[in-house]
């Protein structure tokens, strides 16, 4: 699944964590550590994905999570199976470090299908395969067909796919063809946003949508 943010206000019912939180999902986050983003910008987005993280129940039984970087190349950091808690997780996410250059978002989808979303690697029969896209900017002109094919491929093969965009610099247009739909996308102003509380939530909402509680929070706001 691959998530994208847009502004907005949405507050998370408070029961929507307690059942959202063990749903069995193989998550895999492709973030974006090309040259455009600063030291202090890496450390905001793998601080988002730390607190997403954060308010799921994570393990063999419940959200299993994987993490790819894409620079001039995409980079596998851990697979699915590599923590059995969020202390686990959350200590690996620490770990990840960027690898510069330019905005491979190709190379990134084409990893999460070819290789996070693998039995071997901790993927589970009959999960839910989410990709979540995070960037600041986009692909290189002559790569936008590229990545709009590795996106079809990645979905077809079962992949729900979702985009966080971060900036003025990102396509929402090509974030839309790369998720299939503009309610998976996410988009906010800064890397300041991700560090809001109402951010944490649309994604949450984003990525579990058929929570019905949220629904009917929404409906009571």
């Amino acid at each position: 699944m691959i998530v994208l943010v847009r502004s907005g206000t949405f507050v998370l019912h408070a029961r929507c964590l307690s059942v959202a939180a063990c749903a069995k999902t193989d998550l895999a986050f492709l973030i974006d550590s090309s040259r455009s983003v600063t030291a202090d910008e890496w450390t905001k987005m793998t601080s988002f994905v730390s607190r997403f993280v954060g308010d799921l129940t994570t393990g063999p039984d419940c959200v299993r999570v994987s993490v790819v970087t894409f620079g001039d190349k995409p980079k596998m950091h851990f697979n699915l199976r590599a923590h059995d808690s969020l202390q686990d997780l959350q200590a690996l996410l620490k770990d990840v470090g960027r690898n510069r250059h330019t905005t491979d978002i190709a190379g990134g989808l084409q990893m999460a299908r070819n290789t996070v979303f693998k039995w071997s690697r901790g993927d589970r029969s009959g999960v839910p395969n989410v990709c979540v896209v995070m960037t600041d900017g986009q692909s290189a002109p002559w790569d936008k067909t590229n990545t709009r094919a590795k996106a079809r491929e990645a979905r077809n093969a079962g992949i729900e796919v979702f985009a966080v965009g971060v900036g003025s610099a990102v396509d929402a247009t090509e974030l839309n063809d790369i998720t299939g739909s503009s309610d998976h996308v996410v988009l906010v102003n800064s890397f300041n946003s991700l560090g809001d509380q109402s951010t944490l939530s649309r994604l949450h909402r984003a990525v579990f949508s058929k929570c019905t509680l949220c629904s009917v929070s929404e409906k009571m706001m």
